[in-house]
């Protein structure tokens, strides 16, 4: 697991890909990027990890995301071969969080940020990918970015898997610590492709929110559950976003996270048994790695 990240980079020179990530493609709606303003009060950060406090060198901070995302349909049934045409559906406003650990030194920084869509499987925002590759992330200097994505992480929903008998699992950021994340409104998981999307727009301008870092490249990651939203985004959104520059899909099983309607969550029970499992497409010039490890704990 530590040499992940050096292997996305090694793809992403060889392919000679460096602009991929630059612009959207025709088709995409106006192209909106996240507001980004800091996020603060209540008990401090929310976050299920295995991790305690930030690495020496590093830093943590918190920001309230808001914009107006896009949610989207396919006209034609999705195919196994991944060469999917997504199209704008509807739209609507989100206020979501966003948590960004950087080094402390810009000049200590590497220029690549790893954008994480945090896994709510357990019922509440996790980042197993950061507790997997923050001795990688932190010894190159690497900027981690995570971001409450889905419905679940926000307004609490379904439990899927139990992690450690937390009574907090399913109640979502705004039960949690209302004094900090009660602003919060996420329109559901239709729409949670798009706010990831301008989450890394956002992110790839540097600025205050990465203490003056500008990077060089935003790689994309997700895990389990995760996965499976990097699987339907590379397929379907990456070819119109063009917001990344690579992806790191871990443990994603062969189904992908389904489009689904306002309001809703997408339905993983039913995903895992549609017949369609789609490899990455084919034809896009941005390196992916798809790890199917023996274990997804820290470490492995």
């Amino acid at each position: 697991m530590k040499a992940v990240v050096a292997a996305l980079l090694l793809a992403f020179v060889s392919c000679g890909c460096s602009d991929e990530g630059s612009a959207p493609a025709a088709g995409q709606p106006a192209v909106p990027q996240a507001e980004l303003t800091p996020l603060d009060g209540g008990n401090g950060v929310f976050i299920a990890s295995p991790l305690g406090g930030v690495a020496l060198g590093y830093e943590e901070h918190e920001y309230l995301a808001s914009g107006i995302a896009t949610s989207w349909q396919s006209s034609e049934a999705l195919t196994d071969d991944g060469l999917w045409s997504f199209e704008p559906d509807s739209t609507a406003e989100y206020r979501t969080r966003v948590l960004v650990r950087r080094p402390s030194d810009a000049a200590a920084a590497s220029g690549t940020v790893i954008v994480e869509w945090l896994n709510v499987s357990g019922g509440v925002d996790a980042d197993p990918e950061y507790a997997s590759l923050s001795e990688e992330v932190t010894r190159e200097g690497h900027v981690w970015v995570g971001v409450s994505a889905q419905l679940v992480g926000v307004e609490g929903g379904p439990v899927l898997v139990a992690a450690g008998g937390s009574d907090l699992a399913g109640k979502g950021l705004k039960a949690i610590d209302p004094a900090r994340y009660g602003s919060l409104h996420h329109p559901g998981d239709g729409y949670a492709f798009d706010i990831f999307t301008q989450v890394a727009r956002a992110v790839r301008g540097g600025g205050e929110v990465l203490g003056g870092i500008h990077p060089d490249r935003v790689i994309a990651a997700g895990e389990s559950q995760s996965a499976f939203a990097l699987t339907t985004y590379y397929d379907g959104v990456q070819p119109l976003s063009k917001a990344f520059d690579a992806f790191f899909v871990h443990s994603r099983a062969a189904v992908p996270l389904p489009l689904v309607g306002d309001g809703e969550y997408a339905d993983i029970v039913k995903a895992i048994l549609s017949p369609v499992h789609p490899v990455f497409r084919d034809d896009l010039q941005v390196p992916v790695l798809d790890l199917q490890s023996e274990s997804a704990s820290p470490g492995s």
